[in-house]
Formats: C-alpha cells, structure tokens, sequence
C-alpha cells in the first residue's frame, strides 16, 4: 500500500485524463461513465497477464533460452529475487528475467512479472554490478512503480487517440465543405478550432511530462533505497559508476532537466554512499 500511495501523482494525472476526456465527449453523465468505462477496462487488459504479455512483444524482450545466459545470469536473478521477497513478501512469485537485444547499457522491468536485462548490459557488467541492478528494478517492482507508470502511459494513450479523431474529424469537415461550398467561413472556424485543441494538447501534455518526469526522478530513488535495504548497496554504487562512465551528456539546460525520468547519476551515488 505504501508503494502505491507514493506514486499518487500517477493517479491524480489518471483522473486529468478522465475528466479531460469527459469534457470531450459533451460533459454529460453518459459521457463521463463511457470515459471512466473505457480507460478502467484498458487498464485491466494492461494490468492483466494479456497486457503484459503483449508488452513483452511490443518492447520485443524475451525469457532467457540459451544454456550459457541460464548459468550466468539466473544465479544472480535468483539470489537477488529471494533478498527481495524477504523484504517484500507481497511480491509477484512469477516474475521472470527477460532479455532484449538493445545494445545500450540498461534495464527496466513492466508490468508484476517482468524484469529486463538490455544484452549491452549483460555484456559490459560483471555480476556483482548485474545484482545491483536487478535489486534496483525489483525496488520498482517492490513500489509498484510499474503498474502505476502504466496507468498514466494508458491515460496518455487514449487522450491523444481521442485528439488525433478530433483532428480528423475537422479535417473532413474542411475537405468536404470545401468540394461543396468553397470559401465559407466555417472553414476557418474549424481551422481555428483544431489549432486551439492543438495548443492546449501541447500545453496538457509538457505540464503532464513534468510532473510525472518528477515523480520518476523520486521513484529512481527510492529503488535505489530499496537496493540498499535488501543487500546490495556496494553493488548497485559500483554499476552506478560504471554507468556515469559511459554518460556522454553534456551541460543540461533547466527546460531538460524538468523533463529528465533519471537524477543525474552522480546525485544518486552521493546518495547511496551517504546512507
């Protein structure tokens, strides 16, 4: 519970979308049941196994096959996986360790039952590092960062399926007044109006990365605590300064900075050496 109440700026940027969403369909009683319909039956599918299972496809990772991946890399998931239930007895007992073929040096998991390993990770860490990372993404897994990053990523989805219908309804309405009544001034109406929808859906959306973006920056934190509290501080500072290696970023400016998911990495460091 605690988890979840940590990640409440999730849910409150959930309940934007649906009144937005409301406001769209005419404000009406029957409009606001088929928004908040909709989006709760979305959320199930995506929170369901069905869900996660097309987000595997979608994000193109799949279970560890290959015998020499199994010896390396299964050890180290499961002394991690076991840490963790000890601390975090709720936890999924399906979740399984995933590969992708992204070269980057990364991992993340989705969803109750999927962690991530990039292959540039599995490639340029030792193991120990590899265990500070797989402690990190169960912190994640422990908050239920995932689920409640995948509501919001719903909301989103749906607030610009509904734009970009509006966008093509006025773009026929255009199109075909202008085959049978060139010229009339409800053109540049409707012109006017899709370009106030525009602007305010540009305007929605930066505000809502920036919120969220915070919120993401607090939760890499809290992993990170979370990986100290179940053994493996020392190994996630070490893949943290191999991890600052590799950042080739250079000054970022304040506009960035707002939108950034990840604290700078030496800020997290700091932190985990401090405690």
């Amino acid at each position: 519970m605690k988890g979840i109440l940590s990640n409440w700026v999730y849910f409150v940027w959930s309940c934007v979308y649906v009144l937005l969403l409301w406001v769209i369909l005419g404000c009406t009683l029957y409009g606001f049941l088929w928004s908040l319909g909709i989006y709760a039956v979305s959320i199930a599918v995506a929170l369901s196994p069905l869900g996660e299972s097309l987000m595997r496809k979608l994000e193109n990772v799949k279970p560890i096959v290959t015998n020499k991946e199994k010896e390396r890399l299964l050890p180290l998931f499961h002394e991690v996986y076991q840490n963790a239930l000890k601390e975090t007895p709720s936890l999924s007992k399906n979740i399984e360790l995933c590969i992708s073929n992204d070269m980057t040096v990364n991992a993340f998991a989705f969803g109750s039952n999927t962690v991530v390993l990039n292959r540039g990770t599995i490639e340029s860490m030792s193991d120990e590092e590899i265990k500070g990372v797989l402690a990190h993404e169960f912190g994640h897994l422990a908050h239920h960062d995932t689920k409640a990053l995948l509501i919001n990523v719903i909301g989103n989805g749906l607030f610009s399926l509904v734009i970009m219908i509006i966008n093509g309804i006025i773009t026929a309405y255009n199109i075909i007044t202008n085959l049978f009544r060139p010229g009339h001034d409800s053109i540049w109406i409707m012109n006017l109006l899709k370009g106030f929808v525009n602007i305010m859906t540009v305007i929605i959306m930066w505000v809502g990365n920036v919120i969220l973006s915070f919120n993401s920056r607090r939760n890499e934190f809290h992993a990170d605590n979370y990986a100290s509290k179940i053994g493996y501080r020392e190994n996630l500072i070490e893949a943290l300064y191999f991890l600052s290696k590799l950042d080739m970023r250079g000054k970022i400016s304040f506009k960035d900075k707002m939108k950034m998911s990840h604290p700078h990495i030496n800020e997290r460091i700091g932190r985990l050496e401090n405690k």
